[in-house]
């Protein structure tokens, strides 16, 4: 199987592992969750954003918002009025972006510099 893993959580201390699909013995379901049995142990599926930042963290990610885990190094631009990062170096309509909460803000204006915010403040007056 060229010893390809796969993230799981040990439901008995909630710890995160990496388990080769080599060592898996065979699959089943508990509620409709796929579960994984190996000669090791028996670990579940990431299923909640807070398991996967778990797995996510040490390589670079960080929750920016509510829903999403964001590779910090992949950001190219962000913008400090809409709240958002940008992921492609031209910025167009269609670019690919996800936001942030506004209490990651300042993490992001301090990573990137200011520079990199290609948000504008907007006037009320003309």
């Amino acid at each position: 199987m060229n010893d390809k893993s796969i993230p799981v959580i040990n439901k008995a201390d909630n710890s995160v592992h990496w388990i080769s699909m080599a060592d898996i013995n065979y699959t089943s379901l508990d509620e409709r969750h796929i579960v994984y049995h190996t000669e090791d142990g028996i670990y579940h599926n990431i299923l909640s954003l807070e398991d996967l930042t778990k797995v996510l963290a040490p390589v670079g990610f960080e929750k920016l918002d509510r829903g999403n885990l964001v590779q910090i190094e992949k950001i190219t631009y962000y913008d400090s009025v809409m709240g958002k990062v940008y992921f492609d170096e031209v910025i167009t309509k269609d670019t690919r972006y996800t936001t942030v909460a506004p209490r990651h803000m300042s993490k992001i204006k301090e990573l990137l510099g200011k520079e990199k915010d290609i948000g504008k403040p907007r006037s009320f007056f003309f």
